[in-house]
């Protein structure tokens, strides 16, 4: 098939949706991510709607991850991000190049 019409702007414009694309994919699995606290967000401590932000490295990249957390583990957070001490979540998260985000943990525990 022969087409002429492709220029080679047409194909930079169309390599350029194609890593935009690729740029936003993401995966579902397990994963094990530690990291420093970076924002703790809750309006009721003992509620359950908690969150945790956390940095870190993944694969040699930098990654956000965040995750929300029971009353239980978001005290634990608290205490961890007062003594500056890293965080390692296990569970079922959505990862994208630079994100993760839990969806289900498995484990949550407070590196020394």
């Amino acid at each position: 098939i022969e087409n002429l019409n492709i220029t080679k702007h047409k194909l930079h414009k169309l390599t350029q949706f194609v890593e935009q694309i690729e740029s936003h994919s993401y995966e579902v699995g397990n994963f094990e991510f530690t990291g420093k606290i970076v924002n703790l967000k809750s309006k009721d401590p003992d509620g359950l709607k908690n969150s945790v932000v956390f940095t870190g490295i993944y694969n040699n990249l930098a990654i956000t991850g965040s995750a929300n957390l029971d009353s239980e583990l978001y005290k634990n957070a608290i205490e961890a991000h007062k003594l500056k001490q890293n965080i390692t979540i296990t569970g079922l998260a959505k990862k994208t190049i630079t994100k993760l985000r839990f969806i289900e943990i498995t484990n949550f525990t407070i590196e020394e």
